[in-house]
């Protein structure tokens, strides 16, 4: 009986190392690709008022440094806050974390379109800040814990070309929509949703009873079902023979 606990923990230990997501296994894309639009989404939001620090001198009537301080209060927070963050996943779990960092942010990014003054402004982009830590303190320890060996490395690489690639394209979308419909409509869709989830389910798996879908929506007659059968069954019969 008093071996009985040290068996529990080996056996545990065991069942932890199976558990790893190998680089082969279905569950390393899904994990990948999560870890690479979550650095992505952070340092989009983070680095995409940098192209609009001259329409922020402009627009609020302040001087070049201080339109800096939209970008270096985001920055001085999150450095703070990494810490904060580092230990509270550990009480609320990483991937809690890491999902509630990146929603957080983006809803703060919308909420900063409508701000009026410049003061707000600013307190709005150090909560964000605040915020949006969650995933660079969390993200590492996330993959180290959660990877094997063999996988570890190209997953934590994808994560900081994601973070690499987000920053740079947060930059670049905001100068377009700014150029195009305004700074508060950019920051207003950078902060969006996205159009659909990838890979999700609702979308082109869905058919109607009397066979698939028209070209724009509308449910096809049964009739078509059964010639696209017929069709591949007989693919050398003409078309305009009779069925």
């Amino acid at each position: 009986m008093a071996e009985m606990p040290g068996t529990m923990n080996a056996s545990e230990a065991a069942t932890i190392s199976r558990a790893k997501i190998s680089r082969k296994s279905p569950e390393f894309r899904r994990v990948t690709l999560a870890m690479f639009a979550a650095g992505f989404a952070t340092f989009a939001l983070m680095y995409c008022v940098q192209p609009l620090l001259p329409v922020f001198s402009k627009q609020f009537g302040v001087s070049a440094a201080g339109a800096s301080f939209a970008l270096s209060f985001t920055t001085a927070t999150l450095a703070v806050a990494l810490l904060v963050a580092s230990a509270l996943s550990e009480a609320l779990g990483r991937k809690r974390v890491m999902v509630v960092s990146v929603l957080g942010a983006a809803l703060l990014t919308i909420v900063s379109a409508a701000i009026p003054g410049w003061t707000a402004y600013l307190a709005i982009r150090a909560a964000i800040g605040l915020v949006m830590s969650g995933v660079p303190a969390v993200a590492m320890g996330y993959l180290a814990e959660e990877m094997d060996s063999d996988a570890i490395g190209l997953a934590m690489g994808l994560f900081i070309g994601g973070s690499g690639f987000g920053g740079m394209s947060g930059r670049l979308v905001t100068s377009v929509l700014t150029d195009a419909f305004g700074w508060r409509i950019a920051l207003a869709a950078l902060g969006g949703p996205p159009p659909g989830p990838p890979g999700g389910r609702s979308g082109g798996s869905r058919q109607s009873s009397g066979g698939g879908r028209g070209r724009r929506g509308t449910p096809s007659p049964p009739w078509a079902s059964r010639c696209s059968r017929r069709c591949r069954a007989a693919p050398g019969r003409p078309r305009s023979g009779r069925w």
